[in-house]
């Protein structure tokens, strides 16, 4: 019970998007095309560009 009030966890399931220990974005429920998006589009702002 702590760790889901120390964490703001409501429901399951709960996705956490962390970088360098930040909370960079977060998805409550099984939302799979919106699971894909935020994957995609926080890989694709993190990955080094191949220019």
């Amino acid at each position: 019970m702590d760790f889901c009030l120390s964490w703001d966890i409501s429901a399951t399931p709960t996705f956490f998007f962390l970088k360098d220990g930040q909370q960079l974005d977060k998805l409550i429920g099984a939302n799979r095309p919106e699971l894909e998006q935020k994957i995609l589009t926080l890989a694709g702002s993190t990955m080094p560009s191949s220019n």
